[in-house]
């Protein structure tokens, strides 16, 4: 069992985030069109900027590694570029969007672990200055 929510954005937290999630998964499995991977990938996005005020970056630090979230976005990048390359395999378009969402989840994620992270040492230099 986990240790209860410190904060009251703790408690939101568990009780958004799953709902932000299907919500973007529903995007991605339902919703036609180009450009869905990536709106998905930016709800994602969303969900861990909830995270990440909730619990803090080491906690989603600790839960999203930096060098799982690089070994994803090369491969989204590979599917998007495969699926780009090759217009006649049959299932391109879905290479393609799922490519794009896995990128930008994280990119996205790359990006706030390190705003995040930095955070605490921007605090100090703003103080001594």
């Amino acid at each position: 069992m986990s240790a209860p929510p410190r904060s009251l954005l703790g408690a939101r937290a568990r009780f958004y985030v799953p709902i932000i999630l299907v919500l973007a998964g529903l995007l991605l499995a339902r919703a036609p069109g180009a450009g869905i991977g990536f709106a998905a990938g930016c709800v994602v996005g969303i969900a861990l900027v909830v995270q990440v005020m909730a619990l803090g970056a080491g906690a989603a630090r600790r839960a999203l590694p930096p060098l799982l979230m690089r070994a994803t976005l090369a491969l989204g990048l590979l599917l998007v570029l495969t699926g780009v390359g090759l217009p006649l395999l049959t299932f391109a378009n879905v290479l393609t969007e799922a490519g794009a969402f896995l990128a930008t989840c994280a990119a996205l994620a790359l990006i706030l672990l390190a705003i995040a992270g930095r955070a605490p040492t921007m605090r100090g230099e703003d103080a001594r200055s």
